[in-house]
């Protein structure tokens, strides 16, 4: 069966947490720990490892331009004016659990303009997450180039991997280029990267891997 995102799974029953409740998804193989509304850590019921993986959405204010370079933040161009960061919304996530007979949900409330989904089916080594992010205030006027975040304890020393235009697997590293000599000029943008199909970051102990349905 087919859902819009944002539908509750099949003959689910909902769940209204109190404020500050821990609340969990879990099936076979993956338990997922949402406490003070937020996504807090991940557990692998098959090795038994449990990694810290706090969420949280987040907005740069997009550059005008400045004496380095004339480009304005834009489509297709992510270029936030400084490494401050700011969050969505400063009050704590509305959550609701719903649990059915084919998967269990949380569905989250990050302010007036986020909100997510967080689907665990039964039976499932994922777990999928659906967002609309909209409309985005600008008021206040400034431009906002909107981040989702995901905080683990892994130690990949600074190091990711993505794919290149959904082929091969590259290593990416914080400030360095393996071709050149980097003079790092865009502290955040530069070490953002395109993810056609997936990144992941890994240390001896655990690998935590995005997929994407979309560029």
């Amino acid at each position: 069966m087919l859902e819009a995102p944002g539908q509750p799974a099949p003959h689910a029953l909902a769940e209204q947490p109190s404020a500050g409740e821990c609340v969990a998804l879990e099936n076979e193989h993956l338990v997922l720990d949402f406490c003070n509304g937020t996504l807090s850590k991940l557990t692998d019921k098959a090795t038994g490892v449990t990694t810290p993986a706090v969420q949280s959405w987040l907005w740069y204010n997009a550059s005008v331009g400045n004496k380095q370079s004339g480009q304005a933040s834009g489509a297709y161009v992510f270029r936030p004016n400084s490494s401050t960061v700011l969050p969505v919304s400063a009050e704590e996530p509305v959550l609701r659990v719903l649990r059915g007979s084919l998967a269990d949900e949380v569905h989250q409330t990050f302010g007036p303009w986020v909100s997510q989904r967080v689907r665990l089916a039964k039976g499932a080594r994922h777990a999928e997450l659906t967002y609309t992010v909209g409309e985005i205030p600008i008021q206040d006027g400034l431009g906002k180039e909107v981040i989702s975040r995901f905080s683990t304890d892994l130690q990949n020393g600074g190091e990711c991997f993505s794919d290149s235009n959904g082929r091969e697997m590259l290593q990416r590293k914080k400030d360095f280029r393996a071709t050149w000599s980097l003079n790092q000029t865009e502290e955040v943008a530069g070490n953002y990267y395109p993810v056609t199909t997936s990144l992941f970051i890994r240390d001896e102990k655990a690998q935590l891997t995005l997929l994407t349905d979309t560029s």
